[in-house]
């Protein structure tokens, strides 16, 4: 698992650099080894992530679509692996949000992404209230989002 895991790390770092030499210095192997490691990646994928030259990179479509999984599953490996650690100290956590369907719409998958990232040893679960229930579950939740959109 640590392999893929790493392999999956290297890709990101060349997606996001577009360039392997700088992506090699930021994870601290040589330029070689990581072209090694990508063609690897690609080699289990089946797919070409990336055209590159000696002067450019650039991301295949298929390579777009794995950097969008790509993120997602390494921010999913990083908080699984801070759980179990919260865990092993006895000091798992969770946090349940109660929401009103509409209410804050747009803020809400934001603010808890943001959450997310500061916070990955924490257990976020959401739980949808419907709109005659005002408190939005308080009391069931560990926090609520009731506004409707327009009021303050």
């Amino acid at each position: 698992m640590e392999l893929g895991l790493r392999l999956l790390r290297y890709f990101t770092a060349v997606a996001e650099d577009l360039h392997f030499g700088r992506a090699a210095q930021h994870l601290h192997i040589s330029q070689p080894a990581l072209s090694v490691q990508i063609r690897k990646l690609e080699h289990i994928f089946g797919v070409e992530l990336s055209r590159r030259t000696s002067r450019h990179v650039e991301l295949t479509a298929a390579g777009e679509a794995v950097l969008v999984e790509t993120r997602k599953t390494l921010a999913a490996a990083d908080r699984t692996i801070a759980v179990a650690r919260s865990a092993a100290r006895g000091k798992a956590s969770h946090l349940m949000v109660g929401f009103v369907a509409h209410a804050a719409a747009e803020l809400t998958p934001a603010i808890l992404e943001e959450f997310g990232r500061r916070h990955p040893h924490v257990d976020v679960r959401i739980r949808q209230f419907t709109f005659p229930d005002p408190l939005a579950g308080l009391g069931d939740v560990d926090v609520a989002s009731a506004l409707r959109c327009g009021r303050t």
